[in-house]
């Protein structure tokens, strides 16, 4: 929790907060005149980041402050940033007023008194764009869900909206080759193009100078998943693995599974040999996990190694040929008719009793409940 109160001395507007700690029970004073809580990602981390972010100006300049909160053992150390805030001449006087953390860029909305709007990195600090948007004093501002920018209301009344062009904010950071890398993590973790030649450059170079690791880095996180194509798998599973070490194709995947949830493509590469090596466990454990793109393709595999799991992924692939034929041979004959009403699949039962009595087990298996399922249709 953090309450702001400004006060003016000697000609000089003073903020000053108070961030009090919950869980510890203890207060901290802090001066300052716009704070505002973010979390990220940072790279290799299990969890992400909490950190506080508060601006302050005093008489001898402005600054933007970034610290972490609520350290997490098993994260890295999140080094403090301390950045300049520049106020043009025209704005001698200007000073921040509210501030607001995006979670989907992790950009910092800084606005101010005289109308001016700043976008910083949360995990740098970089200054990645300012201007003036308001004549007015925006006295109040809010996170906007929809366009992961904010609102905020000036003196005369006007609602303002502000939000990042995706179209256009990763070619302008491109304009500075400094901003390069920047660019680059921002098109990352928000999915923005403008950037993807960019990736596609130094995910060739890694693999030909042999940094493997580092090419698959470059995949998994490639804006949109761009890189993340049947063509990328096949290059990876074409080079050696080093001695003691896991398969570059195995890290890749690896890497996949920890970012999010695999394609369709990925997880039939990745379940074969899984399946292979008899490791079925590993699947049951991505499923619950919903780490796979269930296909009727993917069922296909798993069927012959479970008939249960497959049917799992029939029903999370709407196959409901296969489902309908999954519950009968699994011996579920009451769960036929209620799936079938529910998607809308009308079975050919006469084909699906004839392929249960000469295929798969004799009548008198279960025998009342499949009578039953085929006396309520004649």
């Amino acid at each position: 929790m953090v309450v702001i109160g400004i006060t003016q001395q000697q000609g000089r507007v003073v903020g000053a907060m108070q961030l009090y700690s919950r869980d510890r029970g203890i207060s901290q004073a802090i001066e300052g005149h716009a704070a505002a809580f973010g979390t990220l990602q940072l790279e290799g981390a299990p969890a992400p980041t909490k950190v506080f972010t508060f601006a302050v100006r005093t008489a001898t300049g402005a600054k933007l402050h970034v610290v972490e909160v609520d350290h997490q053992a098993t994260n890295p150390v999140f080094n403090k940033k301390a950045v300049d805030v520049y106020f043009p001449a025209e704005a001698v006087n200007d000073f921040p007023v509210a501030m607001q953390v995006s979670q989907k860029y992790s950009i910092i909305y800084l606005v101010t008194k005289y109308g001016f709007i700043h976008l910083y990195d949360l995990e740098t600090g970089t200054c990645i764009f300012m201007n003036r948007i308001s004549s007015e004093t925006i006295f109040i501002t809010a996170p906007d869900s929809e366009s992961a920018g904010l609102v905020g209301i000036n003196r005369k009344g006007q609602v303002l909206s502000v939000a990042v062009d995706e179209t256009t904010v990763i070619p302008y950071l491109l304009q500075n080759p400094a901003n390069s890398g920047l660019a680059v993590k921002l098109a990352s973790r928000a999915g923005l193009p403008g950037a993807d030649n960019l990736y596609a450059q130094q995910f060739d170079q890694l693999l030909s100078a042999g940094n493997y690791s580092e090419a698959a880095k470059i995949a998994a996180n490639s804006p949109r998943g761009f890189l993340r194509t049947p063509q990328t798998i096949e290059r990876f599973k074409a080079l050696p693995a080093a001695p003691g070490q896991l398969s570059i194709i195995l890290q890749y995947f690896g890497m996949l599974l920890d970012k999010g949830t695999l394609n369709k493509h990925e997880t039939l590469e990745l379940v074969r040999p899984v399946l292979a090596q008899q490791r079925k466990h590993l699947l049951e454990k991505w499923m619950k996990e919903n780490k796979l793109d269930c296909s009727e393709e993917l069922g296909d595999i798993v069927r012959p190694h479970d008939l249960n799991l497959a049917l799992s992924i029939y029903l999370r692939a709407n196959v409901a040929p296969k489902v309908v034929a999954a519950f009968a041979e699994t011996g579920q004959f009451e769960k036929i008719l209620p799936y079938a009403a529910q998607v809308g699949y009308q079975p050919d039962y006469v084909v699906l009793l004839q392929n249960i009595v000469s295929h798969h087990f004799p009548l008198s298996y279960n025998s009342c409940s499949l009578l039953e399922l085929f006396g309520s249709i004649y």
